[in-house]
């Protein structure tokens, strides 16, 4: 890891693509295990629900399911948990009874507040080495890399909206 991290201290040969993706990668885990580190934060997908849910409003689990492109299995286990906890309820869908509602709990919305508060001062924390040129520049250049990937991603998917759900790793297509 660390030669991976001196390597890039002193370069003026061309850029390995695959070295960049290796120290993203890196750098990306780090950054992970820094914000969640001694915090009692749910795990990164329930977050992820929560987060969801907070922007949303309360969601049909079947919408929830495809946002968040998991198997139902999955998503039934991480609502479980976090029904288990509070910070979620499961309620039957008025207009389809076959179904679920999902909203969050005000202590969800407690948490969620304290959880953002959380992680600005980490985020200030973690980038302090940057200056503000180079928060802007990074700004940018991660922009500019999301988007190219949700453009080749929408073309790589195009038309098969709703096949897509991960299992082992792998995506599942049916045609």
């Amino acid at each position: 890891m660390d030669s991976l991290l001196k390597e890039y201290d002193h370069t003026n040969r061309p850029v390995d693509r695959a070295e960049l993706i290796a120290l993203f990668r890196l750098t990306t885990r780090l950054m992970a295990r820094s914000f969640h580190r001694g915090q009692g934060h749910a795990h990164h997908a329930q977050e992820k629900i929560l987060h969801i849910l907070k922007q949303s409003g309360p969601l049909p689990q079947s919408e929830l399911l495809d946002i968040l492109d998991i198997r139902s299995a999955s998503l039934s286990e991480l609502l479980s948990k976090l029904e288990n906890t509070g910070m979620v309820t499961r309620e039957k869908n008025e207009a389809d009874r076959r179904s679920f509602v999902i909203s969050l709990t005000p202590l969800a919305q407690t948490e969620i507040d304290a959880s953002f508060q959380d992680m600005r001062s980490k985020a200030q924390e973690l980038l302090s080495c940057l200056s503000e040129s180079e928060c802007r520049q990074l700004s940018e250049i991660l922009n500019n890399l999301s988007r190219s990937l949700k453009k080749n991603d929408q073309e790589d998917f195009h038309g098969r909206h709703g096949f897509g759900r991960h299992h082992a790793g792998m995506r599942i297509v049916k045609k």
